[in-house]
């Protein structure tokens, strides 16, 4: 009888714990004298507690993590990825910002205007209590020179698309003075001269002598002028507009790029208007003799400094930024095979980004799959961000303070607000098809076509940047985790095929067998199968000989439901575990018997609505209990 105990003990205890211990000893505690003939009945018991944990094999070495709560998950993290854009200072040579060999003030005539004005006047004549000359005209047409720039600057190129508008601390003097052949005399320049700049240039710091309009200077007052004392005009460039200048000139000046070169080039006039002067005669030496035949007037433009403070700047850095790939490593059976579907309810990659640039930025990347052998797993990437709708990450903030943000990328949403965070914003993007990738586990997970590019919300893609004189760097970085929750979804397909082995010792005595004489075996197993996972499974049998492969011959070995059915065992829960009747018929001759050694289950665990979702979690566990058995049989055997 305890022998017949013995064989439907070890079915009914194997029939549930092959994907958990594999050494069941089949011997303890067993008398090894039995003879029975007929019909024999007897109940055997309960077997322990087989937890979660046994089947996921946790090593500290497979991503297999518990949490404090004893959910079961998958963690992968990346290695940090971090570049940094070096926007150059923009420099412009001071030396001939204005070019003043354009001004072209003739010789004025001064003595044939006092001549004029003073008909049959002679050299020996005094000049004093002569009235003042009024001699206007003198700039019909004004008097051009240039601001001239032509820079190369590849070096801005290179992370700069376009400059708007560049803020100067650029102060200008311009000084007009006069020469007399006698070293001697004063002239009074007269109110209303003006000197007009380009209108791409804004000025400031202007003298109070001159009223500006824009770009235009005029004299509000008469100064006087004498060989020694000139004219000065000092005012402040406090900004140029590159863009609007561009568009004047149809791309040609401003911030251009010619033949796959970027330059600063300006070639812009400014112009000398409205001289009128007004000539004292005894100025000049006293008698009409002593006045020169002509005065020469002399321009001058000097830039005490060019110093660029700041730009509007469209900023268009390579970020070159190569694939990642993240090592899955070895997983447990429980997790891979040919024919399984993890559907992973809502997997989670985490992407904890810092930008310490002014500008947002885009980030799009796909991923996939990659088996042992290097081959994809997957027909087609899954795409993270499109150029339409990109993972967006915060530019800098307030005082260029480096913007820390997390961007989850799950298949379903997540409440962030459950999700406690200090100094960084969050956001959630939904992919769909994102647990594809963990459909079947791959060996590694990569990253690639990743491509961080500016973004520019509200259409305004200029940025506004200061210079202290020496080049910005900027820096953006990101961490990447991938966090994979046992729990799943509706479609999850797992196969765990467990060998159960050394049965055979526990029927014979010997290793031909000959101390077993079976000539029929039949034998009835019922069982009840608690179950607390949220997995519903269904389990097959397949005997095995002594060498570990499939027995054949006249054996029979069929697990299925009470009612014969397929064996179907329920999904549980801790608080309401299912009980699932089950029975397992086997049917052998003496021969069959002699080989049998143990059996092959082939559990298959599937999900459902009901079940989507929750985790394994380590104190889950499965349990057979209220087995019996009944046999018809002749058996005489000495263990």
């Amino acid at each position: 009888m305890m022998a017949l105990s013995v064989i439907a003990a070890s079915s009914s205890v194997l029939g549930v714990s092959s994907c958990v211990n594999q050494e069941y000893d089949l011997n303890k505690g067993i008398d090894k004298t039995v003879n029975l003939n007929g019909q024999i009945s007897a109940p055997i018991g309960n077997t322990g507690k087989i937890m979660i944990g046994d089947f996921l094999e946790l090593n500290g070495e497979n991503g297999l993590v518990e949490s404090e709560t004893g959910d079961y998950s998958l963690e992968f993290s990346g290695s940090p990825i971090t570049r940094t854009v070096t926007v150059p200072a923009i420099e412009l040579t001071s030396g001939n910002f204005i070019d003043t060999d354009g001004f072209e003030i003739a010789p004025i005539g001064i003595k044939a205007s006092v001549q004029e004005a003073n008909p049959g006047i002679s050299d020996l004549i005094p000049l004093e209590g002569l009235d003042p000359v009024i001699i206007d005209n003198i700039l019909d047409n004004g008097s051009k020179a240039s601001i001239s720039i032509d820079e190369m600057v590849d070096e801005v190129g290179d992370v700069v698309s376009e400059i708007g508008t560049v803020n100067l601390d650029a102060r200008i003097m311009l000084a007009i003075a006069f020469s007399s052949s006698n070293s001697r005399g004063a002239v009074t320049v007269r109110k209303g001269l003006s000197l007009t700049l380009p209108e791409f240039i804004a000025i400031k710091d202007i003298p109070d002598n001159f009223t500006a309009d824009g770009g235009k200077l005029t004299l509000n007052e008469d100064v006087v002028m004498s060989n020694d004392v000139p004219l000065e005009i000092a005012f402040t460039i406090s900004s140029m507009d590159f863009a609007a200048l561009k568009a004047e000139t149809d791309g040609t000046q401003g911030y251009v790029e010619d033949n796959g070169h970027h330059y600063i080039r300006i070639d812009q006039p400014v112009d000398i208007d409205g001289l009128s002067l007004e000539v004292t005669p005894s100025d000049f030496g006293e008698t009409f003799g002593d006045i020169p035949q002509t005065i020469s007037f002399d321009v001058d433009v000097t830039a005490d400094r060019l110093d660029i403070t700041g730009a509007t700047l469209v900023l268009d850095p390579d970020i070159t930024i190569e694939n990642q790939k993240v090592e899955i490593g070895e997983m447990p059976e429980f997790l891979t095979g040919a024919d399984i579907n993890l559907d992973i309810y809502n997997p989670v990659i985490t992407l904890n980004i810092s930008n310490s640039s002014p500008v947002a930025a885009a980030l799009t990347a796909r991923l996939q799959g990659y088996d042992e052998n290097g081959e994809p797993t997957m027909a087609e990437p899954i795409s993270i961000g499109s150029e339409e709708t990109p993972v967006i990450i915060n530019a800098a903030l307030t005082g260029g303070v480096a913007s820390t943000s997390t961007v989850y990328i799950s298949r379903r949403p997540i409440d962030l607000d459950e999700i406690s965070t200090i100094d960084r914003t969050q956001q959630n993007i939904v992919i769909d098809n994102l647990s594809d990738i963990l459909a079947t586990i791959p060996h590694s997970i990569e990253i690639s076509d990743i491509n961080v590019a500016p973004w520019y919300e509200d259409g305004n893609r200029y940025t506004a940047i200061s210079f202290d004189g020496s080049d910005i760097e900027y820096s953006f970085s990101v961490d990447y985790d991938i966090d994979v929750p046992l729990a799943f979804g509706e479609k999850l397909r797992v196969e765990y095929p467990y060998d159960i082995s050394g049965l055979n010792s526990s029927l014979n005595s010997s290793e031909s067998g000959a101390d077993l004489d079976i000539t029929v075996n039949d034998a009835r197993i019922n069982m009840n199968f608690v179950n607390t996972l949220p997995l519903g499974m269904s389990v097959t049998a397949v005997p095995l000989d002594t060498e570990g492969n499939t027995l054949t011959g006249n054996l029979e070995v069929k697990l299925s439901a009470a009612d014969g059915s397929d064996a179907l065992v329920r999904a549980g829960s801790l608080e309401n575990p299912s009980v699932t009747p089950v029975v397992i018929n086997l049917r052998a001759d003496s021969e069959a018997m002699k080989r049998l050694d143990g059996f092959r289950l082939d559990i298959v665990g599937t999900s459902s609505a009901e079940t989507a979702g929750i985790a394994l979690n380590s104190n889950q566990y499965i349990q057979i209990t209220d087995i019996s058995v009944s046999v018809d049989c002749g058996v005489e055997t000495q263990f």
